[in-house]
């Protein structure tokens, strides 16, 4: 076989590894370097061993720097482009519009491309880049930030070449009220395989959304993003009316929706696959009425962040009626005090393995209250971010189950560190953020004695402590699996000018984040 012929096989198929390789072999043939990267890339993606992983990464990383210039040599006119390489070639492209226009073909002809993120789109080039013939095979295409409207809407209701694409990505894109027709003409002949449709801050309206129900695309949809697009009760009214039996995620995060809007959401029989639903900063209050006839029965991820709630209207009317079905809830920001959790952990949380409570005042007795109700006993992961939580704090246990603990911005100091880990049920953690926590070296002592060995990943910025702890720190036996260290400002005490030959002891084990 010749090389267009190796090559155009796997343009043809881009899912196929064995033809990645065949051709791979056939470089390697050639003495082309190019042969090497990609059986290393593939290898990589397929492999769970990580030291091994690790070896070849270190390979490819030098392959990498040494021949990607000569390996893009051929699209190096596109200035400002960013390449992603994966498996052996360019995966994810992000180039400019006028760039794309000129270079398409020389790209697209030698590079499996799956997501293109064009940018600088003018009147000028925005047929030329939407009608492009050589954007067949994309898989994802990115177009934020551009002005698309009702002129690019409209060209995308007549595309031939989006056969393949799965998510359309037009976020503050000026597709406006005026845009409504335009976006009852898209249709599933033009994009057939579109799953995804991401319209964050287009302000169209209920109008516009109507538009967008009424086309033959809506219902193809399985994913469906409408952050910030000025839809309110009437326009949610329209979408539960109409319904998707394909719809498995809906945001309509930062819309005035209110409580009303989320009843509707929650009622309706009419999104039976919805699983994962995003109602933040939606104006909802406490006053909840009509949840108890909840049809969502499919629904694992709630988020209700930023909405001001009643704990015993949010608590009593509507999360003890699907709590016992969720995977994820997020009421961050939402004025919930330790009434409330102390509430939702005596309800049935069979499922629930993430809880966001950051920025609410629960305090020391809602964070004993999540360690210590049973209602809790499965949660995988906490963020408590800002909760008013201080050295006081008393665990009867530690929920041995916790992967991941976010208790950043609580001053809860020395005694905090020891209440916490004091207990052997902590093996579990794998990421623990403790940033801004008023933590001394008092605290690292006892920190540096725990026993956390799945740990990969430790957050302590904004903490005091000497170089002297710090070294205890990254030789404590108890972290062997330790990864990632975040340090910043205040992590040694000013009156010691070590920063630079701490950076170094703990960049000889981990990776370091400064």
């Amino acid at each position: 076989m010749t090389n267009n012929t190796l090559l155009e096989n796997i343009l043809n198929d881009p899912d196929n590894d064995e033809k990645r390789l065949v051709y791979a072999d056939w470089l390697m043939t050639q003495g082309d370097p190019r042969g090497e990267f990609i059986r290393i890339q593939c290898e990589r993606i397929n492999s769970n061993n990580n030291s091994n992983n690790e070896m070849l990464g270190r390979i490819e990383d030098e392959l990498l720097k040494k021949y990607k210039r000569k390996w893009t040599k051929k699209y190096r006119a596109a200035k400002y482009a960013n390449w992603t390489f994966s498996r052996g070639f360019v995966k994810s492209l992000a180039i400019r519009a006028n760039y794309l226009v000129n270079l398409a073909e020389v790209i697209f002809t030698a590079e499996p491309v799956e997501r293109l993120t064009v940018k600088a789109i003018d009147d000028d080039n925005l047929q030329a880049v939407l009608h492009c013939p050589h954007l067949s095979r994309l898989r994802e295409l990115n177009l934020k930030n551009n002005k698309i409207g009702k002129s690019g809407i409209e060209l995308l209701a007549k595309a031939e070449n989006f056969i393949n694409l799965r998510k359309l990505d037009i976020r503050f894109a000026r597709v406006g009220v005026r845009c409504a027709s335009s976006l009852e003409k898209l249709n599933s002949d033009s994009l057939p395989k579109l799953e995804e449709l991401d319209l964050d801050s287009n302000k169209f309206g209920d109008k516009g959304l109507a538009g967008l129900l009424n086309s033959n695309l809506f219902k193809q949809l399985r994913r469906l993003k409408l952050r910030n697009c000025n839809i309110g009760p009437e326009g949610v009214n329209q979408l539960c009316h109409l319904g998707s039996n394909n719809m498995t995620h809906l945001s309509v995060e930062q819309n005035s929706i209110g409580s009303q809007g989320l009843e509707q959401i929650i009622s309706t029989k009419n999104l039976p696959a919805l699983n994962t639903l995003n109602v933040c900063g939606c104006s909802i209050d406490g006053k909840l009425k009509g949840l108890h006839g909840i049809s969502l029965a499919g629904l694992r991820h709630l988020n209700l962040d930023d909405n001001y709630l009643e704990s015993k209207s949010i608590i009593g009317l509507f999360l003890s009626s699907i709590l016992g079905q969720l995977q994820t809830l997020q009421i961050s920001s939402c004025d919930i005090g330790a009434d409330a959790v102390t509430q939702l952990s005596q309800f049935e949380t069979n499922h629930l393995q993430k809880l966001g409570l950051s920025d609410n005042p629960i305090g020391n007795r809602g964070m004993q209250e999540v360690f210590n109700g049973k209602g809790f006993d499965r949660l995988e992961e906490l963020d408590v971010e800002n909760c008013s939580i201080d050295e006081k704090l008393k665990c009867a246990h530690f929920l041995s189950t916790i992967k991941r603990l976010y208790i950043q911005y609580n001053e809860i100091r020395y005694a905090g560190i020891e209440a916490l880990f004091k207990f052997p049920l902590t093996p579990n953690l794998i990421e623990l953020n403790l940033n801004f926590c008023s933590l001394d070296d008092k605290a690292f002592r006892i920190f540096s004695q725990c026993q956390l060995q799945k740990l990969e990943s430790l957050s302590i910025c904004g903490n005091q402590f000497s170089a002297r702890n710090a070294k205890e720190l990254v030789n404590a036996t108890g972290f062997d699996s330790l990864k990632k260290i975040w340090l910043s400002s205040g992590y040694v005490s000013e009156s010691t000018d070590v920063d630079k030959e701490v950076a170094i002891i703990l960049s000889e084990r981990y990776d370091v984040i400064d």
